[in-house]
């Protein structure tokens, strides 16, 4: 079976539980697919190579991850209906997914003279998303959802009182916001903290688009703010189980595989170098033992 006949029962059968505006949407995704991957390419012969072709070509920072996902979840659906008709064997999705945790790169982080160039051209709601962005340790969807009523000042700032139906998560999560955070943020009012926030994609646009006029990593997105957070922690001398609580993770795979960079050699060695018992001292009694 072709990948253009497998395409076209696909959607005929699926497309009639769709509305024409979903439909348009993803026959669009499906001439995408077939210009990446040929439309004589028999489906038992796509693997998970072949998708992250698809993926690399996707992956242009001109689309939100949330267009990624959904183009993925469409994706998966098609090769579990290929799947299901005997067209294939493979699941090139699942094996995908599988392999996609060995060569993920952490977030990219901004720099503190990034930020500081950033705020310096950012529109006002963008530098205000920023701000509470990295010194909140909170995704966007977070904190678009936050209200200023979940503030309860204390001394040095406030501290920010999320449930855990606004983080989407079982449990409920305290940031603690400086003061010079919350002036940033300008007087207290009604509602959303964010009110006005565009939406993600826009949000992503703005980003970029201020991010190339001040000159930052373009490696840098929204996204990147949370790593920001988690890679500053990290490197003030934080433990990790003290970082996970600052930004609210319970998973410390999750924490380790998306925020957190490698270190470099010589982190490394500086790291090794600093459990390592001090030089013996010959001028002192008391010598220090190495432990090798």
């Amino acid at each position: 079976m072709t990948l253009q006949a497998a395409l076209n029962l696909w959607l005929t059968k699926k497309g009639a539980s769709w509305s024409f505006k979903v439909s348009e949407h993803v026959h669009r995704l499906a001439r995408g697919w077939r210009e990446v991957l040929g439309p004589e390419t028999a489906v038992a012969s796509i693997g998970a190579a072949e998708v992250e072709r698809v993926e690399l070509l996707r992956a242009d920072g001109k689309r939100s991850h949330a267009a990624l996902n959904q183009e993925r979840s469409y994706m998966k659906a098609f090769f579990t209906y290929c799947r299901r008709l005997g067209w294939t064997d493979k699941e090139p999705m699942a094996n995908w997914e599988w392999r996609k945790q060995k060569v993920r790169k952490a977030y990219a982080t901004l720099s503190r003279e990034e930020e500081a160039r950033l705020l310096a051209v950012a529109p006002e709601w963008l530098r205000r998303f920023v701000v509470l962005a990295i010194y909140t340790g909170q995704r966007e969807g977070t904190l678009r959802r936050v209200r200023w009523d979940m503030l309860r000042p204390v001394e040095g700032g406030a501290v920010l009182d999320i449930p855990g139906e606004v983080r989407k998560t079982r449990d409920d999560h305290r940031a603690f916001v400086p003061r010079e955070v919350l002036e940033s943020l300008g007087p207290p009012g009604e509602g959303e903290i964010l009110l006005g926030l565009p939406n993600e994609t826009k949000v992503w646009r703005a980003f970029k688009k201020y991010g190339r006029l001040a000159g930052i990593n373009p490696k840098v997105t929204p996204h990147s703010l949370k790593a920001t957070t988690v890679q500053r922690l990290t490197e003030a001398g934080y433990p990790i189980q003290a970082v996970m609580a600052l930004v609210g993770n319970s998973s410390l795979t999750v924490l380790m595989q998306h925020y957190l960079r490698e270190l470099s050699t010589k982190e490394s060695e500086k790291a090794i170098r600093s459990m390592m018992c001090a030089p013996v001292n010959k001028n002192d009694r008391t010598e220090s033992v190495r432990p090798f």
